[in-house]
């Protein structure tokens, strides 16, 4: 292991080289704006998505501590074994001398892996962390074609009007719900213009990012996820379909929802859920209902709706996504075109570099040549030269 040791903390953007972050935020422009000034529609929508790229990093290399634990104690035992039989070969006076060397020998090293398993639990514990990766630190583990392996995290914003990657980021969180605002305003930024619009698919939907894309000058496409999806009822303590959340009709006059039996439901209070306060709405109606239990809640205390503060903002963008369909279907044949490229084509779908940022730089080298490959494509190969000599 490195000196330093393996890096559990949470990656942020001191960890990339200035450098880095300047050639990240200027090396797309010259073949995309090429590309716009060429062809674009002026509709001032980036598309958004994420990709997950295998990091060089192998799944036996990656531990977390459940693992590490388990390998503690499978060591623990093994030690024991072999102090049993230690005792056993030193009775002997035939052959016990050349068999104890052999134990001793083996001792000492699972020893020296256990002490290395501990140190790493012990980091873990520490810092938060669930899992460390020893070949590559900064990757974490992430779904990624059916099955969980080392990875990173990439997104892009793509130009509808020219299909030219604008921005793009990497980072090691699997999840895409807090990635949409910072490409989205990288993409603003690195377009110059003041009003944007970013449609992201439902991995990127998150109230709290909506309402900062909002404030930035983004309005942002996100659909809302089906969180009684395949399975998912049973779940979530709702027996049947008919009652599900967005069954209930919210009555802004009376600040109350109305469920599908007709009855309503008040505010009851504020909760406070990972630092966001939301409203809590219940009914004193459900006990005497016959719906109650049986295909409405599983909740002895009666049915709970619970509304976030930015919920009038994702019921403006809810509106949006109906009055505008065509923004997500443009969305799909735009950025899903780039990551498709990237790991067919291009065959890029697993990186050869480690550490973050290194990553970002290798990511970014990978869009520049999407971008420059477009760029020719349309304008040529002595239009993309004109323009950059000029």
């Amino acid at each position: 292991m490195a000196d330093e040791g393996p890096r559990t903390g949470p990656l942020d953007d001191s960890r990339i080289p200035e450098g880095e972050r300047r050639r990240r935020q200027g090396h797309l422009q010259g073949a995309g704006e090429a590309t716009r000034q060429h062809g674009a529609g002026g509709q001032g929508l980036v598309a958004v998505d994420g990709v997950k790229l295998k990091a060089v990093n192998s799944n036996e290399r990656n531990l977390r501590r459940e693992t590490l634990t388990m390998n503690i104690e499978r060591m623990d035992e093994a030690v024991a074994r072999y102090l049993k039989a230690l005792d056993e070969a030193d009775r002997e006076e035939e052959h016990g001398a050349g068999e104890a060397a052999r134990l001793r020998e083996k001792l000492g090293k699972l020893a020296g892996r256990r002490e290395e398993a501990v140190e790493l639990l012990g980091r873990l514990e520490k810092s938060g962390e669930r899992e460390v990766s020893l070949t590559d630190p900064d990757c974490r583990l992430m779904k990624n074609r059916g099955r969980l392996e080392p990875c990173y995290n990439a997104h892009a914003a793509v130009d509808t009007d020219s299909h030219v990657v604008v921005e793009y980021d990497v980072s090691n969180s699997a999840s895409d719900a807090k990635a949409l605002r910072p490409v989205a305003s990288a993409a603003k930024e690195a377009l110059g213009v003041e009003k944007l619009k970013a449609a992201a698919d439902k991995g990127f939907y998150d109230a709290s990012e909506v309402a900062k894309c909002l404030e930035a000058g983004i309005t942002p496409y996100v659909p809302r996820p089906d969180k009684y999806g395949s399975g998912r009822g049973a779940k979530s303590g709702v027996p049947t379909s008919e009652f599900y959340g967005d069954r209930f009709t919210y009555d802004e006059g009376r600040d109350a929802y109305v469920c599908p039996a007709g009855s309503l439901l008040t505010l009851r209070g504020e909760v406070e859920v990972k630092g966001r306060k939301r409203r809590a709405y219940r009914s004193d109606a459900c006990r005497m209902c016959p719906h109650y239990l049986a295909e409405c809640t599983r909740n002895g205390s009666g049915r709970v709706l619970y509304r976030w503060g930015e919920e009038d903002l994702l019921t403006d963008m809810e509106g949006r996504l109906r009055a505008e369909p065509w923004v997500m279907d443009l969305r799909r044949a735009t950025v899903e075109h780039v990551f498709g490229s990237v790991k067919r084509p291009f065959n890029q779908g697993y990186l050869l570099l480690s550490g973050l940022g290194r990553v970002v730089g290798e990511v970014g080298l990978t869009m520049l040549v999407y971008d420059l490959r477009r760029a020719i494509g349309m304008v040529g190969v002595g239009g993309l030269v004109a323009y950059i000599s000029a």
